[in-house]
């Protein structure tokens, strides 16, 4: 049996961003703070200098150019659909496949989802869907909270079962390979049984306990305060 050490000050970092993130605090914020963490106790414990975590971070936006690109191109054409009728069509269409709010969640679901089966990103498939989405949403009433959630629930569900993902392929050059992607699918549990409790809280009232209590003012989009319609006064324009 393989022991590994670990030090609890160095996981610090990673408990804070778990924690703020359940909490439900700004992710912006999160992130930075876990940021700002990891290269103070990195800088404390010598394992980088202060130019040495200035490169960490600046490793970091690199890695993400090509997602950056990616989607800034791919918000750029759905924009381009989006002024050439393109989300009215579509929402038309996917209007009359719906009958009321729960329809309106699973179109909503199964959208993002064979979107990011076509684009494998769900980042892309968020950004794709989002407007439609938005526009379903107000159309039925369906709290944008839990629009969000759901283009994140199925994107990222889909994303970990398609073979052609680029999960799924780094996890198979790791075996050099000896097991395709494919041979992998059947053993994405997590995937599978993100996706079944997806449909069970769109279909039944597990979970909405907090949307409950704190309801959606569709006229003023924002939450309504302190849970009253009565206390929202309209939003003054200027």
């Amino acid at each position: 049996m393989v022991s590994h050490s670990f030090n609890l000050i160095k996981i610090i970092p990673y408990m804070f961003v778990l924690i703020a993130a359940l909490a439900g605090k700004n992710v912006f914020a999160v992130l930075m703070g876990g940021i700002i963490l990891s290269g103070a106790i990195g800088i404390g414990y010598g394992d980088f200098t202060i130019l040495g975590f200035a490169k960490e971070v600046y490793g970091g936006f690199t890695g993400m150019f090509d997602i950056f690109s990616l989607s800034l191109l791919t918000g750029g054409l759905a924009n381009m659909v989006s002024k050439g009728g393109g989300l009215d069509w579509l929402l038309y269409k996917i209007n009359k496949m719906i009958k009321g709010k729960k329809s309106a969640e699973l179109g909503i679901s199964s959208l993002v989802a064979l979107t990011d089966a076509a684009t494998a990103n769900n980042t892309v498939s968020i950004i794709v869907c989002g407007e439609l989405s938005k526009e379903i949403s107000k159309e039925y009433k369906i709290d944008p909270r839990k629009t969000a959630s759901l283009l994140s629930t199925f994107s990222m569900a889909m994303q970990g079962i398609i073979p052609y993902g680029a999960q799924l392929l780094i996890a198979g050059s790791f075996t050099k390979g000896s097991v395709s992607p494919v041979q992998i699918v059947p053993y994405m549990w997590y995937p599978f049984i993100l996706a079944i409790f997806g449909v069970i809280f769109i279909l039944t009232p597990f979970g909405n306990g907090y949307l409950k209590k704190h309801p959606w003012d569709f006229e003023n989009s924002r939450p309504a305060v302190n849970g009253s319609f009565e206390n929202s006064k309209p939003v003054e324009k200027a």
